[in-house]
């Protein structure tokens, strides 16, 4: 279900929140000038260059460059998309969401709503049971990995009875209807009878990121298949989205990176063994969502797959997932095809802690290798060929040349060569593949050209913001660049600066604007109007030299009865642009 926000609605939700009060509830402030300040939540420091200013509902560091409204602030602390961070903030300030939901809409959350406490109470009847004698041979199992009492209750480790119904009459005695216990997935229905979908399992709460049940992951003790079995997707549980171990997640505002690893045991061993970040895909391949997902605590990924050939497959695939979404991966890679758990009960922390994750681009190049058999020219061909293929997706020339040297070595082959060789492949490489060179991002603001008119019109906007320019003075048509268009309409529209940066898309751009906003001006209603003046004799330069470069690039291509035409228009616009310089 999704809520639609009107615009009013945002305005009015940022009329009530007060952005001191609300940062001041994760870092303390100090007041110093017209703004508050503090040491930044997003990056370690020593010297506060954390900025808050009331009046505009901003924040801003000078230091990691993150910045933004109160929304952004949520969104970044919380770990909440918009739409969570807009509840979350209306919940704070005690405004009521907007009542736009159809019956349609009012239903499905009521239908949720039941499903997340059915599904708290199952993982509570889960969990008691794992203490009796019909949970006796899964809490041998657990204690037999090494898991403790303590690390058993934290992640409410369970365990189902071979029961068939066991389950089923236990929530029904707690009034929810056979119907409900089939939505939720721990039911099942064929023909005319139904059954417990968990029978004779270990039991594994999912929880998403606020602590809320979701479903179920469960492994037989003793005989039977399959031996893992998730719930099957629900209104509230679909295995693409989220992750094992979200929930604590939330809980490590900043984490260098995190690490996914295979199995639900993975994570509770490293949880157990004071590793944090952990995380576990829920019995499928990794998907682009929950890289997505991920992507909000961490741009840095460990994969810490199995060390055994399926292992090492799978890793490859994360890979190229994780490089799709702009994330930085590397790999642990576990000796005597060991796992993360088995590797931590046999040789425990200080041993996990000194393995040094490979690169995506040295995984992938070991595994390229391991097939190949570079003792035959055929080998080392087809190896150069490959390795040219990864190399291809490198951008910095420093880090190039370390492989390349490796790469010369191994194959014989020249630098002059392979460089070549990777040319080639790079102009052959596949749109998905060029998505996967480090997530480059080109902020809307860079088409400006050249440097100095962006400066201009930065500065154009930030005296804009500061309201000290005569009314019809500027439009949105002195700008150049379309993102610097749009934001100077929307002051022209007399919106919040703050909620102006919430409707933008990407974080750069939100970053680039909280920057923007938050310069300390030292100018009156004289020396705004002189600035700006300067902003916009230089923004019409730039206009001229830019129609002067398209003018000559025609001439070139013009017939006859075209050329005079064009270069009448190039002396006009020549003469303009002397006459700028010359003021």
């Amino acid at each position: 279900m999704k809520i639609h926000f009107p615009r009013n609605w945002i305005d009015d939700l940022f009329n009530r929140v007060d952005i001191v009060e609300l940062v001041s509830e994760y870092v303390p402030l100090n007041k110093r000038g017209a703004n508050y300040w503090a040491l930044c939540p997003f990056h370690n420091e020593k010297t506060p260059s954390f900025s808050v200013n009331r009046e505009q509902s901003l924040y801003y560091c000078f230091g990691c460059g993150k910045g933004g409204g109160a929304v952004q602030f949520v969104m970044e602390m919380e770990k909440l998309t918009f739409p969570e961070a807009l509840e979350y903030l209306a919940g704070k300030c005690q405004l009521a969401l907007p009542a736009n939901m159809s019956y349609e809409d009012e239903q499905a959350s009521s239908l949720r709503e039941r499903l997340y406490e059915l599904n708290q109470e199952a993982a509570k009847y889960y969990h008691n049971l794992l203490w009796t004698d019909t949970g006796a041979a899964v809490l041998k199992y657990f204690r037999n990995r090494g898991i403790d009492d303590g690390t058993i209750r934290r992640f409410g480790l369970g365990a189902s009875s071979d029961s068939w119904d066991n389950i089923s009459d236990a929530m029904q005695e707690k009034g929810y209807t056979t119907e409900e216990l089939v939505k939720a997935g721990i039911i099942a229905q064929k023909e005319n009878h139904s059954y417990d979908v968990f029978r004779g399992r270990a039991m594994f709460p999912i929880l998403n990121m606020y602590g809320k049940v979701l479903g179920f992951g469960g492994r037989i003790i003793g005989d039977g298949q399959p031996k893992y079995l998730n719930t099957s997707d629900t209104a509230i549980f679909n295995k693409r989205y989220g992750v094992y171990g979200a929930n604590l997640l939330r809980k490590q505002r900043r984490l260098e990176r995190i690490l996914l690893v295979e199995g639900y045991m993975d994570v509770i061993s490293l949880s157990q063994a004071g590793i944090q970040g952990a995380v576990a895909t829920l019995g499928t391949a990794l998907t682009s969502e929950q890289a997505r997902f991920m992507k909000r605590f961490s741009e840095e990924i460990h994969i810490a797959y199995d060390g055994d050939e399926a292992g090492q497959r799978a890793t490859e695939r994360a890979i190229e997932i994780l490089r799709g979404e702009g994330l930085t991966a590397k790999v642990l890679s576990f000796p005597d095809e060991l796992d993360p758990d088995s590797f931590i009960r046999e040789r425990g922390v200080e041993a996990f802690n000194e393995l040094k994750p490979l690169t995506d681009i040295e995984f992938t190049l070991n595994r390229i290798k391991s097939k190949t058999d570079i003792s035959t020219q055929d080998g080392r061909l087809t190896y150069a060929n490959k390795a040219a293929e990864i190399l291809a997706l490198i951008k910095s020339p420093l880090e190039l040349e370390t492989y390349l040297k490796k790469l010369c070595l191994e194959t014989g082959f020249s630098t002059e060569a392979l460089t070549a060789q990777i040319k080639i492949a790079g102009s052959q490489l596949k749109v998905k593949y060029r998505s996967l060179a480090r997530g480059e991002y080109r902020r809307s603001t860079a088409q400006v050209k050249p440097k100095y008119a962006l400066s201009a019109e930065e500065e154009l906007l930030s005296i804009l913001s500061s309201k000290l320019l005569p009314e019809g003075f500027l439009s949105s048509e002195d700008f150049i660049s379309p993102l610097c268009k749009t934001i100077a309409s929307e002051l022209l529209d007399n919106k919040y600066p703050a909620i102006i940066i919430s409707q933008l898309d990407e974080e750069d751009e939100r970053n680039w604007a909280a920057r923007l906003f938050s310069k300390e001006h030292k100018y009156n209603e004289e020396s705004a109007l002189s600035a700006a003046e300067s902003c916009l004799s230089v923004l019409q330069r730039a206009r001229l030299e830019k129609k002067i470069d398209e003018l000559n690039e025609r001439l070139k291509l013009a017939e006859d009865y075209d050329r005079q035409s064009i270069i009448t228009q190039l002396q006009e616009a020549t003469m303009q642009l002397t006459e700028i310089k010359s003021k």
